[in-house]
């Protein structure tokens, strides 16, 4: 009984545990603070950058605890990282001061030098090495160094966690903690940020929009000069459950950073459009641009607002006149109050008017950008359309403290509550699924150890009997152990997996034929103008010029491989899911075998069985799920799996095997440079040692998803078969019939709160059926 009190107490602690990530992401000016203000419901907690600047140098998550005080979590590069990073900035820095570099390479490498200063300063303050140090200096000796400052300098554990703030003293601890130093504008920095070292930031606070699981995250823009960061915002990217690009509505149909998400949506999904500053927009310039009903419903409602204008200014100045002139009292105390209620009237009419026109003109432009940008992000006619909220943050921040009378036409308009209400509708249907097996399996399952417990204790069982009973549900025990022995089906999934990847994957390889198609598009790209090659290196091959349009040469070059393995990669999938489906009849079959062995037995007219038959099928149950979870996981790693190998994303194997080849040729420079640049890169693409290395690694990391989802597995059963030993220990350890035996009083008050609770969950599963 004390074991089945501290189980009925774990569940009466219950709570979903099912989060759902959600990014934001957008370039300078944007509006992506703002947005993620307003769905926070706070003020200015997330800076956004000075005139518009972009801010964001650490991805910031925003979790939900119950306190009132804020709390900062940090998370730091660790040494060698931030090491890899500060050389790569070094060779960046000496390139624009010592190469002899053209306008363009200036600009782009004037760029990260500026960069460079402003990392070194934000790192090793007055330790900071010399110019003359940092650009003659043996690079070995440099980067022992830096190495040396990295470890005296790098923040000890105890500074990476600050709790009780308040919301102002976090709003300020996050702007100095993300923002880059001033320097990066131009003028003189005056403190050392703390920026460089931090790979991500967590802030937890009490708002509602986080309370049920969802995690928000402010990303560094995909643009960023800031290799390391850009990398961050990607991999995000590709974790998170939805991604909102977040643009300004004037700008929403050709911004950059929106086509460049969705130039990764092949690899994605989920992606959604944040259009912001819904409000700004000018009527009359509307009224011009939009032809027919448009135009005369916005001049109708131009002419009235101008009508009640012109009435409010003539009310005035009657009411101006009428108090410089002398009237008896009773006569002026009406007339007043005459005049005044007439203003209050004509200013509501008139605010009436604004609103309508304001509201007509938003929600004409927002049907119109829905319309436009689903029509031209629609990669596959068989998805569902993209998800385009259009907001505006300065109706909602205006009006959230305004009675509800007043704000609540302004806020629906803001779209701000719309995009909360999607944001929330992403963890909801997880957490309804946690919920619903809570109340259909574990809650049952305590109920039926609870009655097993009572029938143990029931005074008519004899001690043969109770032998009998001893010796049925150990042959139970033993039958289940033998049936998921060494050689039971699920204890060879990471082989099984293994050997369908084998023989679906790998073996259907073709390097050499994939290398070839790789060496003729480079060879294609190589007769492009010098000035052309040279930018789309330094744009590490994903590029858009006048003179050649877009092109990304990663997917170009392993074109050939992702469509050669788009057929297997499917096979291995639905291979993958019929070993799920194999193991998940096994365990059935399992079940059902000892269940029936009960029924057959002796014993099996005893009341107790069929709370105990129960037990047995709701173990089963969770057994099951577990199972489920631990394909539903590998599913998830087979999907970033295929993203590695297959896309064309710098964190993706080809991206990552091509970024020493780019960085040789950005810091090219001088006579004959274009030619060391087209040899590089057309001998990198063509080297079979690239593709041989992306299968090899596709390989490796396949065989690390099968191994954790045989660990799942295993753990499952392994608990499944002890659950299973202390339910029937529950009626053949004379122990628990003793002590249900001992009290009467106390056996007959859990037998009826047990048939109560027995009703109200009958009740309760009758409620989520329907």
């Amino acid at each position: 009984m004390h074991e089945l009190h501290r189980k009925a107490v774990a569940l009466a602690n219950f709570k979903p545990t099912a989060t759902r990530v959600v990014g934001f992401v957008g370039g300078a000016g944007a509006g992506k603070s703002s947005v993620l203000n307003s769905l926070l419901d706070e003020v200015d907690l997330v800076k956004s950058g000075s005139a518009g600047g972009a801010c964001t140098c650490a991805a910031t998550e925003f979790h939900y605890h119950e306190s009132d005080t804020l709390s900062i979590q940090l998370q730091l590069f660790d040494e060698d990282e931030l090491l890899k990073q500060q050389m790569q900035l070094l060779r960046s820095y000496r390139h624009f001061h010592l190469a002899d570099l053209s306008e363009a390479e200036q600009d782009n490498f004037g760029e990260l030098a500026r960069l460079a200063e402003d990392t070194f300063s934000s790192l090793f303050q007055s330790q900071i090495p010399s110019q003359n140090t940092l650009l003659n200096e043996d690079e070995d000796c440099l980067k022992s160094i830096f190495r040396r400052l990295i470890t005296e300098l790098r923040p000890s554990i105890s500074h990476t966690v600050m709790t009780g703030l308040t919301k102002e003293a976090c709003s300020e601890k996050l702007r100095e903690l993300t923002s880059a130093p001033a320097s990066s504008t131009g003028e003189p920095a005056t403190r050392a940020a703390a920026w460089p070292y931090i790979e991500n930031i967590k802030v937890f606070l009490n708002a509602q929009i986080l309370k049920k699981g969802l995690i928000l995250v402010d990303l560094p823009g995909l643009r960023d000069i800031n290799s390391a960061r850009r990398n961050i915002t990607e991999l995000y990217i590709r974790k998170c459950n939805e991604i909102f690009a977040v643009c300004p509505a004037a700008r929403a149909t050709d911004d950059e950073t929106v086509q460049e998400i969705f130039r990764m949506a092949e690899h994605l999904e989920n992606i959604s459009i944040i259009c912001t500053n819904s409000e700004a927009i000018n009527a009359k310039e509307c009224k011009k641009d939009w032809p027919g009903e448009r135009a005369d419903t916005i001049g109708e409602k131009l002419t009235a607002i101008e009508e009640h204008l012109y009435t409010i200014e003539e009310l005035e100045e009657e009411l101006e006149s009428f108090i410089e002139e002398e009237h008896p009292l009773h006569e002026n105390t009406r007339r007043l109050n005459e005049l005044n209620a007439n203003i209050l009237k004509a200013k509501k009419s008139e605010e009436v008017c604004q609103f309508e026109l304001q509201s007509f003109l938003i929600k004409c432009r927002n049907d119109d950008l829905v319309k436009g940008l689903r029509r031209k992000y629609r990669t596959d006619p068989s998805l569902a359309d993209t998800n385009v909220f259009c907001v505006s943050n300065t109706l909602y921040q205006k009006k959230r403290q305004a009675k509800m009378e007043i704000a609540q036409a302004y806020i629906n308009l803001s779209g701000i509550i719309d995009l909360r209400r999607h944001c929330v509708s992403i963890v909801s249907a997880n957490q309804h699924r946690e919920a619903s097996g809570f109340m259909k399996t574990d809650i049952p399952k305590l109920l039926a150890a609870i009655d097993l417990w009572v029938q143990s204790g029931e005074d008519t069982w004899d001690g043969e009997l109770r032998a009998a009973v001893k010796t049925a549900l150990d042959d139970v025990e033993a039958r289940l152990e033998s049936a998921l022995d060494l050689q039971a089906p699920f204890r060879k999934i990471s082989q099984v997996l293994c050997q369908i990847f084998e023989a679906e994957v790998y073996e259907k390889r073709r390097v050499n034929e994939w290398s070839e198609s790789a060496y003729a598009a480079a060879h294609q790209w190589s007769a492009w103008h010098h000035a052309t090659y040279s930018a789309f290196c330094r744009q590490y091959g994903n590029y858009t010029t006048n003179a050649v349009g877009h092109h990304d040469w990663n997917g170009e070059a392993n074109g050939q491989m992702a469509r050669h393995m788009k057929s297997p990669w499917q096979t291995l999938v639905s291979r993958a899911q019929a070993e799920e489906a194999r193991i998940t009849e096994f365990h059935t079959s399992s079940t059902n075998y000892v269940a029936g062995k009960l029924e057959n037995h002796t014993i099996s007219s005893l009341a107790a069985l069929a709370p105990l038959r129960h037990a047995l099928y709701l173990e089963q149950d969770l057994l099951l799920d577990a199972v489920q979870n631990a394909f539903e996981s590998a599913s998830l790693q087979l999907r970033q799996l295929r993203t590695n190998a297959f896309s064309s994303l710098r964190t993706s194997y080809i991206g990552l095997a091509m970024e020493s080849s780019y960085d040789a040729c950005n810091h090219e420079s001088g006579t004959a440079s274009h030619g060391r640049r087209k040899a590089m890169i057309t001998g990198a693409f063509g080297n079979q040692d690239l593709f041989d290395g992306i299968m090899k690694k596709l390989r490796t990391e396949f065989k690390e998803l099968a191994k954790t989802a045989q660990n799942d597995v295993t753990a499952a059963v392994q608990s499944y078969l002890s659950e299973i030993g202390n339910t029937l220990n529950l009626l053949r350890d004379e122990n628990t019939a003793n002590e249900s035996q001992r009290d009467a009083a106390f056996h007959r008050r859990v037998s009826n709160a047990l048939k109560a609770s027995q009703e109200t969950l009958r009740d309760v599963a009758r409620r989520i059926e329907a």
